[in-house]
């Protein structure tokens, strides 16, 4: 992207690193031992952004960071295509395992454990799944055509889609950018309701500034998912 499209590709890479700069300064200041939590850490679980979630949240954004800047090679695409799928896995099994918990907490008769805000796992593991997709697709863009050139191929050969293997791609590439683009008006409307409850001087219960505090508030986490969805969906469109 960066040989093709350079002002796009570096403003995608700036938005993702700030994204991923973001999910860090997060974590590291939730797990500092001198901390005094950026969210809530006296509100039930469910109130606070899952941990696992920003982590992946980060590893996702770093990923698809240097998709963008990265020059296409053999080993490069397979390369992606491990980072992404493990990552996809990853969330996967929180997501199931988490809903097992539930499920065997309610057959015991028990409190089943809360669900953490905005864990969004199920999201992550299918736009996961769409980066293994993209990664597979960039060997035909040839040298240093970039991630986003990479699917475009797909995207021309859509109105004549085959019964071979070419038309599998390009109907999974279809399938992939209409996920995604749903997925931005979802969130879009996930930004919008948890920006109109935001209170207007956000602050934390142990006092942090504003800045702070709006790290990990939903305003914050949903504003960020929509940002990384919105990069996807360009790259996907090349």
């Amino acid at each position: 992207m960066l040989v093709t499209q350079p002002l796009i590709g570096w403003l995608c890479v700036a938005a993702l690193a700030a994204l991923a700069a973001r999910s860090l300064t997060r974590l590291a200041a939730d797990f500092a031992p001198s901390r005094r939590a950026l969210s809530d850490q006296s509100a039930p679980s469910c109130a606070r952004t899952s941990r696992v979630g920003e982590a992946l949240h980060a590893a996702m954004a770093l990923g698809m960071a240097a998709m963008v800047a990265a020059p296409v090679t053999a080993g490069s695409t397979y390369t992606f295509e491990a980072y992404f799928g493990l990552g996809a896995a990853a969330e996967g099994g929180v997501w199931a395992a988490r809903a097992v918990r539930r499920r065997a907490a309610r057959l015991r008769g028990g409190v089943a454990p809360c669900r953490p805000a905005h864990a969004l796992e199920p999201h992550h593991a299918v736009v996961g799944l769409v980066m293994v997709l993209m990664a597979a697709r960039m060997s035909g863009a040839g040298p240093g055509g970039g991630a986003m050139l990479s699917m475009s191929a797909p995207m021309a050969s859509m109105p004549g889609m085959t019964a071979g293997s070419g038309g599998v791609g390009a109907a999974l590439a279809t399938l992939a950018l209409l996920y995604v683009w749903l997925a931005v008006v979802v969130l879009g409307g996930g930004l919008g309701k948890s920006a109109l409850a935001q209170p207007a001087s956000p602050q934390s219960s142990s006092g942090l500034p504003a800045g702070l505090a709006l790290l990990g508030a939903p305003v914050t986490v949903y504003a960020c998912e929509l940002t990384m969805t919105v990069v996807m969906g360009l790259m996907l469109l090349g």
